[in-house]
């Protein structure tokens, strides 16, 4: 957006601001009718101003045609006085009786005329002809009523003046009525063919008539009397080429002159001949001739008249109803519109109200925990389009809560076997971590007794190579021996000093050996190897103590011969060679005890280590069970507290803590009532035991249905009669019936989509030929479609 732009949009911000601060505050129905409302007012007003301008009209072509009514009562009028002119100059002129009559006729028709014209008057008119009226009647009274005693100058001035006021009173009338303001060229025409050119042609062929009665009488007429004869010929004709024009004109406008036309111009132009003929004095017609010409001519005219006048009422007549029919189709258009308008808002207004209801409705549900509510907003709008949206969230959100409390119910009740064996794997721990702590004790006590006994396994050592190399001296002083047997009894004594010594040591050595078997015994696989080595040791001791028994029993004996005699000296040496050679082999032996003994030690003292090693995992390993029972507690509480948080929203679909508890149920009740009762309620379709998604359904051992909550048709059929069901199903089920209850995970076709949807399902024992189940269905994954729930259909149900 430019910097130019900004400005524009904060004026066009502004500007709308107190639209959009009344629309957010007044509700849907009432800004319906604002709309409406806005709408409808200046339609209706254009509405009112279209109509009042065609009522104008009408009002206007209605005033015409009551004055082209009241033309024509006024034309026969024009036709009477004009007749009456005529007929009165040949009464004049030559007597002529059937003139009079002819007269007297008029003279009557002229009467009813004129009471036809007070009878219009009497009815009322919107307009003041009183004044025109009674100058007619005053120019008339002498002319139509008695006895007519006028001169002909006279006759011919009061038919003049007659004339001239219903011309002022046809004027007057037109002017009144707007007639002389007609804007249709058609209408315009015959108006002023009413007005103006047929009374004028009437006006001339009497004032000719009239005169041509004069001139036929004259025996010489003089070149001025045949002159004012030619003109009055020339204004009949100027009078028909009026007509003619006016005709024609009328013809451009559209419409057609009247068929009475042709007669009366083909008369006026014999008319118009007569009369120059006569003047020009050649063959001059008779009087009579010219009357009756001039009579029919005024009778022709007349009759055109009338028919012009019949044209304009009918035109207008047919305007009036025409504008009468434009303001009732345009009020009917308004009215229909309206309706239309009104019908249309109402219909819009009552489907907004019923599908924000049923928005809000659903939204107030959502707001309340109700996920199983269902939103159907009828239509294919935005507000259907939203309410869909809305209904699919919801969907969703249900399957997520379900998912939620599928995987809080599971870890609370994983978490608590954790927590379980968590507390009992830490008390073994800490039993483990004290025996552990013992028998390092044990071992570092072996193990001092083992150093121990190796350095008096070092000492004999050191001892019996002293003895051995004293024995070899003894042996190379053999031939002192007699002068040292004193000597050699100290030494007797001092080898059974020795061999007390080394009985001590092989007592000791076996003892130890002993200890350390118990505790090789004690330590288990890892003392085997001690055991052994103790085993030995024992044994060696063993030798000790036998060897100084034998060393014992020779050095009595050599006391003893020592004592007796001295002549077994020689025995002696052999003993002594012997004694050499034992002790030599004491020594070695004495050695090899040290350095097993060195040995044991140092692996009692690597033993030690490890042990001690051990031990402090073993302790470390304990503050972690420790740690892990406190963590596994802390997780069941918050999984207890999730499971919480989500158990009061009603779904539309089943979960995991729904489906125990109504397996647990289901076995209670089973308990309760027996199977044979339990089988119709757990079938019953409006009972308890089957909400939502959820029933329940049994096997018995072969895998044959015993209950199915869904379809009891199926009782009695082998759970492969399922689609999606694997054969290692049954067996899953009666692993879990068997292990006292839990949970089977597996796959089963969706009966509604046809594709293979996860299910998990809480299974117990009732005894041993039935294992009952309740199941819920698990989402794929967090970009799965709805869980089949969502278009659940009980009759389509499957395990």
């Amino acid at each position: 957006m430019t910097t130019a732009d900004q400005p524009r949009q904060a004026r066009w911000t502004r500007a709308l601001r107190p639209g959009l601060n009344l629309m957010l505050r007044w509700p849907m129905q009432r800004k319906l009718m604002a709309v409406f409302l806005a709408l409808a007012l200046p339609l209706g007003t254009l509405m009112a101003l279209s109509v009042g301008d065609v009522l104008a009209l009408r009002h206007r072509a209605q005033q015409e045609l009551l004055g082209a009514e009241v033309n024509t009562l006024i034309q026969p009028l024009m036709a009477l006085a004009g007749a009456h002119d005529v007929l009165s100059a040949r009464v004049q002129f030559n007597g002529d009786a059937n003139a009079t009559r002819e007269r007297e006729a008029r003279r009557v028709a002229w009467q009813a005329a004129r009471e036809a014209f007070d009878r219009r008057l009497a009815d009322g008119l919107p307009y003041d002809l009183s004044a025109a009226w009674a100058a007619v009647q005053e120019s008339a009274a002498p002319l139509m009523q008695g006895q007519l005693t006028l001169t002909v100058e006279a006759s011919d001035t009061a038919h003049r003046r007659l004339t001239q006021r219903l011309l002022e009173l046809a004027h007057l009338n037109a002017e009144h009525s707007g007639l002389i303001l007609e804007p249709a060229a058609a209408e315009y025409q015959m108006v002023d063919l009413v007005l103006n050119r047929l009374p004028g042609a009437l006006k001339g062929t009497s004032r000719a008539a009239s005169f041509g009665s004069h001139f036929v009488q004259l025996d010489g007429p003089d070149p001025g009397e045949r002159a004012e004869m030619r003109r009055q010929a020339e204004a009949v004709r100027a009078q028909r080429d009026d007509v003619l024009r006016t005709m024609a004109a009328l013809v451009r406008a559209g419409a057609q002159p009247p068929g009475s036309w042709t007669g009366a111009e083909q008369r006026l132009t014999s008319f118009a001949a007569l009369l120059e003929q006569a003047a020009d004095l050649q063959e001059r017609p008779s009087g009579q001739a010219l009357y009756t010409d001039a009579d029919e001519l005024a009778t022709h005219l007349a009759v055109v008249h009338s028919d012009v006048g019949s044209h304009l009422k009918r035109r207008l007549g047919d305007r009036v109803d025409t504008l009468a029919q434009q303001a009732a189709l345009r009020v009917g258009i308004f009215a229909f519109t309206l309706l239309v308008g009104g019908y249309l808002a109402t219909c819009l207004a009552l489907s907004f109200r019923g599908a924000l209801r049923a928005l809000r409705h659903s939204v107030q549900a959502l707001a309340a925990g109700d996920l199983a509510h269902r939103t159907a907003v009828r239509g294919r709008d935005e507000v259907a389009e939203i309410g869909a949206m809305l209904e699919s969230m919801s969907g969703q959100l249900s399957a997520l809560v379900a998912e939620i409390r599928n995987s809080a119910s599971m870890v609370d009740q994983t978490g608590q076997h954790v927590s379980d064996g968590s507390a009992r794997l830490a008390e073994r721990t800490d039993q483990q971590a004290s025996s552990l702590r013992s028998s390092v004790s044990a071992i570092t006590q072996l193990s001092s007794a083992m150093t121990h006994n190796a350095d008096e396994a070092r000492h004999l050592d050191d001892v019996a190579q002293r003895l051995a190399r004293q024995a070899q001296e003894g042996h190379a002083a053999m031939q002192d021996t007699v002068q040292a047997m004193a000597q050699m009894r100290s030494a007797s004594e001092r080898v059974s000093e020795v061999v007390g010594v080394i009985d001590d040591v092989a007592f000791q050595t076996g003892m130890l050996a002993l200890n350390a078997s118990i505790e090789a015994a004690r330590a288990g696989e890892a003392g085997r190897r001690f055991a052994v080595v103790a085993g030995d040791v024992r044994e060696l001791a063993q030798r000790c103590a036998e060897a100084a028994e034998e060393i014992r029993t020779l050095i009595g004996e050599a006391t003893v011969q020592v004592n007796v005699s001295s002549e077994k000296l020689g025995n002696v040496s052999n003993a002594l060679d012997v004694i050499v050679g034992g002790v030599t082999t004491v020594s070695e032996t004495l050695r090899g005890i040290a350095e097993s003994s060195q040995q044991q030690s140092e692996g009692l003292q690597e033993i030690t280590a490890s042990v001690g090693s051990l031990d402090e995992i073993t302790r470390e390993n304990a503050a972690l069970v420790e740690q892990s029972s406190t963590a596994s507690h802390a997780l069941v509480n918050r999984a207890g507290k999730l499971r919480e948080a989500v158990v009061t929203m009603r779904l539309r679909q089943g979960s995991t803590d729904e489906a125990m508890a109504l397996a647990q149920r289901a076995a209670e009740h089973i308990a309760q009532v027996g199977r044979e009762q339990a089988m119709q309620d757990l079938h019953d379709p409006t009972g308890p035991f089957i909400d939502r998604d959820m029933y329940i359904f049994g096997f018995d051992r072969s895998g044959l249905y015993v209950i199915q909550g869904s379809k009891p048709a199926m009782v009695g059929q082998s759970y492969t009669s399922t689609p999606g069901l694997d054969m290692a199903f049954i067996d899953r089920i009666w692993s879990a019936a068997d292990a006292g209850g839990g949970w089977v995970e597996y796959e089963v076709t969706n009966p509604l989509t046809g594709a293979v949807t996860p299910k998990e399902s809480y299974v117990l024992p009732i005894d041993d030929s039935l294992a009952i189940g309740c199941g819920v269905y698990r989402r794929v994954g967090a970009n799965a479609g709805a869980p089949r729930a969502v278009a659940w259909s009980r009759s389509l149900e499957t395990a």
